[in-house]
């Protein structure tokens, strides 16, 4: 299995508070991706509450996966995991951090 990291900085003249805005509307990250739209439906677990799992499909690939809840700590942070089930993918895990640097 091979594994694949990338970190990535970024800066903007703007206001954490500001780019929260953006980096926090995971349904327009995802529309500006260019990926599909997400169906959701929701398993029993016996630990208790149920497991939320993602559905698309992307061509002929339909791909499925369990989606813990987001970790969201406003104005400076998002976490995002996705645990794949089948398919071409293991798991995905996006973490970011919206950093005041000076006035931006």
């Amino acid at each position: 299995m091979k594994r694949f990291a990338d970190h990535s900085t970024y800066r903007f003249d703007v206001a954490p508070e500001a780019l929260w805005q953006a980096v926090s509307d995971t349904d327009a990250v995802n529309r500006d991706a260019g990926l599909p739209a997400v169906r959701y439906t929701f398993e029993p677990r016996s630990e208790g509450g149920p497991a939320t799992i993602a559905h698309v499909r992307v061509g002929p690939l339909a791909i499925e996966w369990e989606e813990p809840p987001f970790t969201w700590e406003a104005p400076y942070r998002v976490s995002v995991e996705r645990r794949f089930r089948g398919g071409p993918f293991l798991r995905f895990l996006s973490d970011v951090h919206v950093v005041a640097d000076g006035a931006g």
